[in-house]
C-alpha cells in the first residue's frame, strides 16, 4: 500500500506535523507575551505623620498619594522601562481603614493591598539617623481572586494571606 503512495507516504505526516505546530504556536504565543494592565491594588495609609526639624512631615501620605496618582511606582532599579511597566500594570486605590481593605479583598475587588502603619513617618525619620529599624509595610494578597497572580506578587515583604 505504501508503494502506491510513494513520496506522499513520507510528506503527508511531516506536512500534518508542521501544520499542527503552526496552529499550536498561534494558540500559545499570546499567553507568552501577556502583560498585566490595570491590576487593582489598594493602599491604606494610617500614618499620623511627625514633627521633624524641617517641620510637619507625613511620608506615608506622600507615598500613598504618589502611588495613586502614578507619580512613583514600587518598581526596582534605575531602569525606567521596568518602573513604567509596573506602574502601567497596577492601578492603585486609596482606602481609609484596614477593615475596609480586608472587606474589599474578601469581596474580590482587589488583588492585594498595602497598609502603611500609623508610626511610619516617625520610624522612617528615626531609622534615617540610626535610632530604630526601618518601618515595615503590611502587604495583603488575595489568593482567591487569582492564585497565580498572588504567587507572583509574593516577592513583597510580609505578605498576609486573605
Amino acid at each position: 500500500m505504501f508503494e502506491k503512495l510513494g513520496k506522499k507516504a513520507i510528506v503527508a505526516p511531516v506536512g500534518i506535523g508542521i501544520v499542527l505546530c503552526c496552529i499550536l504556536s498561534l494558540a500559545v504565543s499570546p499567553m507568552l507575551r501577556a502583560n498585566p494592565q490595570n491590576v487593582p491594588f489598594a493602599i491604606v495609609n494610617l500614618d499620623k505623620g511627625a514633627i521633624t526639624i524641617a517641620g510637619d512631615s507625613n511620608i506615608g501620605k506622600t507615598m500613598a498619594d504618589n502611588l495613586v496618582s502614578g507619580e512613583i511606582s514600587l518598581g526596582s532599579g534605575d531602569d525606567k522601562s521596568s518602573s513604567n511597566s509596573f506602574s502601567d500594570a497596577v492601578s492603585w486605590t486609596q482606602l481609609s481603614s484596614e477593615e475596609e481593605l480586608k472587606e474589599a479583598l474578601a469581596n474580590n475587588e482587589y488583588y492585594g493591598g498595602i497598609m502603611i502603619p500609623a508610626n511610619f513617618t516617625s520610624q522612617q525619620t528615626n531609622s534615617a539617623v540610626g535610632l530604630s529599624n526601618a518601618p515595615e509595610l503590611t502587604v495583603y494578597l488575595n489568593k482567591g481572586k487569582n492564585p497565580q497572580m498572588a504567587t507572583s506578587m509574593q516577592t513583597a515583604p510580609s505578605p498576609q494571606p486573605c
